[in-house]
């Protein structure tokens, strides 16, 4: 289910088809663009028909929860690249930003820019350590569970122009809030389950009547 709503959500923005992938592993299913197999990799989703076309990084690495009723996303990555040609031949896209999120990691949710920053090298010259490309860095945005989406980022790329030929025959932007708004729901449900005690002292603080479940 949740590969078909992403993949129905992308059609609606995009003016192209779209298809995900679905692969699954002893540890994992992970979703994405085409899967090539003889890379091992899934494919950036191209956001246009044309041969210039900017890409899409879609993937996605998801689990069952503890209960076995739910998943959760152990790692998620989107981002937007830049076809590259040398020759005449296509060479692998080149990165401008990456959001990721790894469960586990500090920061858990981080992006990555890919740029030149000479202010950087003089950040790191002053501290006394070795020069890091800005893109090795991970830049905080959110917590494990409350993190950007690929719906905020298809809104950014739409807010800051950074691509304008999106389909006009659908709502995709209200689905794009409105999707949002779900993740955060849940996100917030999960929370109460995770500070219960906390959470049923605090609606008592407030004037709630709140009992415990029987046992």
């Amino acid at each position: 289910m949740f590969a078909a709503e992403l993949e129905e959500f992308l059609a609606a923005a995009l003016p192209r088809p779209v298809e995900l992938a679905v692969v699954e592993g002893d540890d994992g299913i992970r979703v994405g663009g085409a899967w090539d197999a003889g890379a091992r990799k899934f494919v950036p989703i191209p956001l246009d028909e044309t041969a210039t076309s900017l890409l899409l990084r879609v993937e996605f690495k998801l689990a069952d929860d503890r209960s076995g009723e739910f998943f959760r996303v152990l790692n998620s990555t989107f981002g937007l690249l830049i076809p590259v040609e040398k020759g005449g031949k296509a060479k692998d896209p080149v990165p401008l930003v990456r959001v990721e999120f790894e469960r586990g990691q500090t920061p858990p949710a981080h992006i990555h820019f890919h740029t030149s920053s000479s202010t950087l090298g003089w950040v790191y010259g002053r501290a006394g350590g070795a020069y890091r490309r800005a893109e090795d860095l991970h830049f905080p945005i959110g917590s494990q569970r409350f993190r950007p989406t690929i719906e905020e980022f298809l809104l950014f790329l739409d807010q800051e122009r950074l691509f304008r030929g999106w389909r006009s025959d659908t709502d995709w932007r209200s689905q794009a809030r409105r999707r949002m708004a779900e993740y955060e729901q849940r996100q917030a449900l999960a929370m109460v389950a995770h500070y219960a005690e906390d959470i049923a002292g605090e609606l008592r603080r407030l004037g709630w009547s709140v009992a415990p479940p029987l046992t």
